[in-house]
């Protein structure tokens, strides 16, 4: 019966130790690779993304106008207030808020008469703050002056237009907009640590693949894993050191195999 080369039993397999064995082995690749990443992805940030600044101002709703006033709130109050907080939300974000923040942009800065409605609404985030009472209106702009502009803006129309639809409550400001003096994005150092990230992992699939990929027997232990055909000897490879005398390399050898043998 002639043998047949590959073991019928056989099955290509890889474990997680011939991984990390292989990860180790090209390491100098893969962090290559990711700081060539992390390079290309600094050179993109500082040339092709936009500087943006974040100027904010917070809120706090309040439903009981005498208990504001006179310090003394009561759980009640509270819990309403807390609930509230949401439906105030959605008002900022409502038409008549977003008009009314327009016409004051315009009155108090002539120059801003490029504003509209779609652009001021990409430029707020009206959010509430988990747990508590209070409102927190942000303005991303590519201008400090600009983000700052629009947060105070909003702070001249809240309490009024609040108070105009709910005639019981109304909000207090806790925090002022300032003017931002740092961007609030993009971050270069979160830009890096991402590129290099990436550049890395994509190095170390490339060199899985490519392992993967590679159908070349580096050890006897190899062909009879994968072999029925016995192996019959090896030939080292002879390297010349330099000297009179060869040096045999048993590490690098190459196989001789009986493919033509019929046992029966």
């Amino acid at each position: 019966m002639k043998r047949g080369f590959f073991n019928s039993d056989f099955k290509q397999e890889i474990t997680i130790s011939e991984i990390i064995e292989l990860m180790f082995s090209k390491v100098m690749w893969i962090v290559v690779a990711g700081l060539i990443a992390a390079g290309a992805s600094g050179v993109v940030t500082k040339a092709f993304i936009t500087p943006m600044y974040k100027s904010f101002t917070t809120m706090y709703v309040y439903t009981n106008l005498q208990s504001n006033q006179t310090g003394v709130i009561n759980n009640s109050d509270l819990v309403a207030a807390a609930n509230l907080a949401e439906t105030y939300k959605h008002i900022l974000t409502s038409n008549k808020i977003v008009d009314a923040v327009l016409e004051n942009i315009r009155t108090e800065n002539p120059d801003a008469s490029d504003f509209t409605e779609k652009k001021l609404s990409s430029m707020v985030r009206v959010s509430k703050i988990e747990g508590t009472q209070l409102i927190k209106v942000e303005v991303t702009s590519d201008s400090p002056q600009t983000s700052k502009m629009v947060a105070d803006a909003y702070v001249s129309i809240a309490g009024q237009e609040i108070t105009r639809v709910f005639k019981g409550g109304g909000v207090e400001i806790v925090d002022s907009p300032e003017l931002p003096t740092q961007k609030s994005s993009p971050s270069l150092t979160k830009n890096l640590i991402i590129g290099f990230i990436i550049g890395a992992a994509a190095m170390a699939f490339l060199v899985l693949i490519r392992f993967m990929a590679d159908s070349t027997i580096y050890t006897s232990e190899e062909i009879e894993r994968i072999s029925d055909l016995p192996i019959i000897g090896t030939i080292p490879t002879i390297e010349d050191n330099g000297s009179n005398a060869p040096t045999w390399n048993i590490a690098k050898e190459r196989r001789v195999l009986n493919g033509n043998k019929e046992d029966n």
